[in-house]
């Protein structure tokens, strides 16, 4: 079975991430502050590009929707479209140590390219994070 994953980009800045942890892909625009979920529940919004340390998006670009128990989040970021299937197979896991050692559990793995890595983003664990700072 093939992970389907998705390529995000922020900036400069290349990620990737599991599609099963998305439920909705959103095209950004002046409204979607104030989405809501499938159950009525608004979306808290938070910029992707802001919680990684890089440039915000900006106004026109993505948001994956993440929902959780309580809460769904929406991630913006610049651009979001499929990435190859194929490299699903490339990535390669984070040794529990450099895990262990992170502020936040935020990065599960990375794929090698030329000289150096593209980070694949655990998207739920950033959701909850997002969650729990807001409450």
């Amino acid at each position: 079975m093939c992970q389907l994953l998705l390529s995000i980009s922020i900036g400069n800045g290349a990620y990737l991430a599991s599609r099963s942890q998305v439920a909705a892909l959103h095209r950004m625009g002046a409204h979607t502050d104030s989405a809501h979920d499938q159950r009525g529940r608004p979306l808290l919004v938070a910029d992707l590009g802001a919680l990684l340390g890089s440039a915000p998006p900006s106004a026109v670009g993505h948001g994956l929707q993440i929902d959780l128990r309580r809460r769904s989040v929406l991630l913006r970021a610049d651009h979001v479209d499929e990435a190859d299937p194929a490299l699903a197979a490339l990535l390669q896991p984070l040794p529990p140590l450099l895990r262990q050692a992170m502020a936040r559990s935020w990065i599960c793995a990375a794929l090698p390219n030329h000289d150096q890595a593209i980070l694949m983003l655990d998207l739920r664990q950033i959701a909850q994070d997002v969650v729990r700072r807001e409450t």
